[in-house]
């Protein structure tokens, strides 16, 4: 299917001593990050709901927009800024 159901394995180098044994690491039993988050959910959920979505997004950014002027007008612009301080040269 895709690459997350492809085996790993090392084997041990022809020239090396005989008791060396071979090492199959498994990942068909371990979720990657993409399945544990919907394995790709998400592109076709934006498609169908985009216009929907798109709009609950430019409401949201319009309301903390306006919190943060808000914020920046009462609080931020009050602070004192610290100087400028010039570097000294060796």
């Amino acid at each position: 299917m895709g690459d997350d159901d492809q085996h790993h394995s090392s084997t041990p180098n022809p020239d090396s001593s005989s008791t060396a044994t071979s090492t199959t690491i498994s990942t068909s039993n371990r979720k990657s990050v993409h399945q544990s988050l919907g394995g790709g959910a998400v592109p076709p959920m934006y498609h169908k709901f985009q216009d929907h979505i798109d709009d609950k997004l430019n409401v949201t950014h319009k309301a903390l927009s306006r919190q943060y002027s808000k914020i920046d007008e009462n609080i931020l612009s009050k602070l004192s800024k610290a100087p400028v301080k010039d570097k000294k040269i060796q």
